[in-house]
Order: C-alpha cells, then structure tokens, then sequence
C-alpha cells in the first residue's frame, strides 16, 4: 500500500472526514442504534484553533500542494482563514512536510460552524489544471460555554506524526464537557510499614495521593470519536486541564457509561496531579494592600449558624 498523500493526525482536536470518502458521526451510526444523538465539539470566542496535517513531498516554496483551512459556518460561507504555517527547525521528516494553522477564534455569532480544510494539488502543470481534496471537521458549536473544561496538551519529542519540539507550534487545545464526580475521589498511596517482634508496626516510609476520575461528555454522552480523542491526547507527557497539570493513572483505561441501543456514552478515566499536593499553594493577589489597612470582614462568614 502506498503512503497517502495527505495525513490528518488523529491527535488533533477536531475529527475530519474526507468529502466522497466518509461522512459526518451523525449520518453514520449504526441502524440499530438510536438515530437521533446530536454532538457539537465546543469552542468561545478567543480560543485558541491549531491544526497540525503532513504532506507528501510538499514544498511550501515551489506550491506543489496548496493547502487551504477556513472556518465556514453552516451555509458554507467562509468566516474566518487560518493561514499555512511550517515549523522552523524540522519542517520535515521522511517523506513528509509538516504543516500547521493555528489562530484564536476571532468574535463569531453563537452558532454551529465546521472547519474546512482543502487541499489543492496539479493534475496538469503544464496547462495549470488543478484538483483537490476537501475534508470537513465534526460540528463545532461556538459560543460562551460553561461546564467545560480546556485540555492543553504537547509532548517532549516528536510523535504520533505531530511536531512538538518546534517552538513556533503550539500545543494543541480541546475544550470539552468534563469535571470531577463526589464519587470520583479516591485517597491512595504507598507504605512501607515493619512490625517488630512485639507486633508493634512502625512506619518506615510512606507517601499518600489521590486518584481523581475525570468524567468526560455531555450528561446526553458524547461520541466513541471523542473517547479516542482523550485517550490518544493523556499518551502525551504534557496535559493541562484548566492550567493544572494532570497525567493518566498507570494502567488507567477510558470507561463508558452508556445506555442500551444508543450511541453516545459519558467517560471516564482516573488522572493523576502532576504537582505533588502535600502542600496547597498560594498566589499572592495582583495588587498591593497597606497592612494597616486590613481588618476583619464579618461577611466572610457565611455558614449556617442554625446548624446543630
């Protein structure tokens, strides 16, 4: 089989499909499962898009390939372009060049948009006849969401067919429905702990943690498409959730809940903190206050007092 000449990594935030080849997640679940499930990705305003694709024997100077990345909304009319960009230091390995986009999403109406990426190529240079290929995005719903969380996530090496190490390409960004249950926190750690002769333990060393499980997806579930997207973004050494540093449990797995004959399930996963939390940490606050001025604030108490 031949190398493709165009590739999409699936690390990327966004799902595609090829127009004529595929189809979007709504049209193409199962007949005998529920047809009505709906699944928008989510992004704001000011979010951050980055779009990582390879190309085979591209050259940026000469134009062999051209690749073009829009976001269109749902009558197809371009609203915003995101322009081609190639990493400085190692534009290319193999046989491929490595291309990207990357843009903050600039202040679009509240609506469901798709990112469209085409990718034009000469079938005629001599008479400049030129084809392409056109892959659309999953729908994007973009507006002011809550009840989301922004996954920032790299890597320390390039991998997965992504450049990381290339300081003018960013990390990738993916804003999804996630949060922690009360049922998701379970206290843990490792102890290594002698018992004399006289049964009398004595602990030698110990250190505790907490295992937190992350639930992913709409309370209606989310896509299997999506489950993949996490469970390919927590393989790399670098993920934020909210600019806090998290990383997959050893051994952890991506667990569905879902309902008998419909498509779309909830997720979860157990994470650890990267920063140990043996001590909680404090930023001082951006302004400066004369300490002779500081005085007690009854308001800050606010607990029931009828409680018994």
């Amino acid at each position: 089989m031949s190398d493709p000449a165009v590739k999409i990594p699936s690390l990327n935030s966004l799902r595609f499909h090829k127009v004529g080849t595929g189809d979007f997640w709504q049209n193409s679940i199962p007949f005998m499962e529920a047809q009505n499930a709906r699944y928008c990705q989510k992004m704001s305003v000011g979010d951050l898009f980055v779009l990582q694709i390879s190309i085979k024997d591209y050259d940026l100077h000469t134009g062999v390939y051209k690749p073009v990345c829009q976001l269109v909304d749902d009558e197809g009319t371009v609203v915003q372009s995101f322009a081609v960009k190639q990493p400085v230091t190692i534009p290319y390995i193999g046989a491929y060049y490595h291309l990207y986009f990357s843009d903050n999403l600039d202040n679009h109406a509240d609506g469901v948009y798709y990112c469209k990426l085409t990718v034009y190529y000469p079938i005629n240079e001599d008479l400049g006849d030129w084809a392409s290929m056109v892959f659309y995005s999953e729908p994007i719903y973009i507006r002011t969401h809550t009840n989301t969380v922004v996954i920032r996530y790299g890597h320390t090496t390039n991998d997965f067919d992504c450049i990381f190490t290339d300081a003018p390409v960013p990390d990738f960004a993916l804003r999804i429905e996630g949060g922690i249950k009360s049922e998701g926190f379970t206290p843990g750690g490792k102890f290594q702990v002698f018992t004399d002769l006289d049964y009398e333990p004595v602990m030698l060393q110990g250190n505790a943690w907490t295992v937190y499980k992350w639930t992913f997806g709409p309370g209606e579930g989310m896509p299997n498409y999506m489950a993949d997207k996490l469970n390919r973004l927590f393989a790399c050494d670098t993920v934020t959730i909210d600019g806090v540093g998290w990383m997959r449990n050893e051994g952890a797995k991506l667990e569905p809940t879902r309902e008998q004959g419909y498509p779309s399930a909830g997720w979860s996963i157990e994470l650890l903190k990267v920063e140990s939390e043996t001590s909680e940490g404090f930023d001082l606050d951006p302004f400066t206050v004369d300490i002779d001025t500081v005085t007690s604030d009854s308001t800050l108490i606010t607990c029931d007092k009828t409680l018994t």
